[in-house]
C-alpha cells in the first residue's frame, strides 16, 4: 500500500492530527467510545510523526526516515502501516530529546496515551465511558502540549 506524497507531507500530516482529534472527540460525545479512542490514538500519532519530522528538518516522511536512519543508525517507520506504534514513536522522540520540558501533567498525558492499541479499530467491545473520557482528555494535554512545540 503506497501513500500518495501528498498524506507524507509533513504540513499535511500535522493537520490530520487536528482533524482526527476532532474526529474522536466527536465520537465520545456521540457516545460511540471505542472508535473515538482509536481515532484520538490516531492522532496523537499522527502528532508525534509530524513533530518527529519538523525537528529532523524533513518535510515528509520518507525523508524523516532517512534522516532519522543517518543520525542514529537505526530505522523508524514513519510512512507506512508499521508506523502504528506510539511507544516507538515515543522513543524516538526522546532520543530526539523532543520530550524535555514535559511537566508532570504532561508526562502523565503521555503516560495515559500509550494506552492506545491500533488494534482497538477491530474490536467489537464497547469502551467504559469514564475511561474513554480520561484518554480523551489526556490526548488533548499531550497533543496541545506537541502542537506548541512545532
Amino acid at each position: 500500500m503506497t501513500s500518495s506524497p501528498r498524506s507524507q507531507l509533513i504540513d499535511s500530516v500535522r493537520k490530520v492530527a487536528a482533524h482526527r482529534r476532532a474526529d474522536g472527540e466527536k465520537l465520545i460525545e456521540e457516545g460511540r467510545f471505542r472508535g473515538g479512542m482509536y481515532i484520538l490514538g490516531y492522532a496523537i500519532e499522527c502528532a508525534l510523526k509530524a513533530y518527529i519530522g519538523r525537528h529532523l528538518g524533513a518535510d515528509t516522511l520518507p525523508e524523516a526516515e532517512r534522516e532519522y536512519e543517518v543520525r542514529y543508525g537505526q530505522r523508524l517507520r514513519l510512512a507506512s502501516v508499521h508506523g502504528h506504534n506510539l511507544r516507538r514513536l515515543l522513543e524516538a522522540a526522546e532520543r530526539l530529546k523532543l520530550l524535555i520540558g514535559a511537566n508532570v501533567g504532561v508526562t502523565t498525558a503521555k503516560e495515559r496515551c500509550l494506552t492506545w492499541d491500533h488494534r482497538w479499530r477491530y474490536d467489537p467491545a464497547p469502551a467504559d465511558r469514564v475511561v474513554a473520557h480520561r484518554f480523551l482528555q489526556a490526548v488533548g494535554i499531550f497533543h496541545d502540549w506537541l502542537i506548541q512545540r512545532q
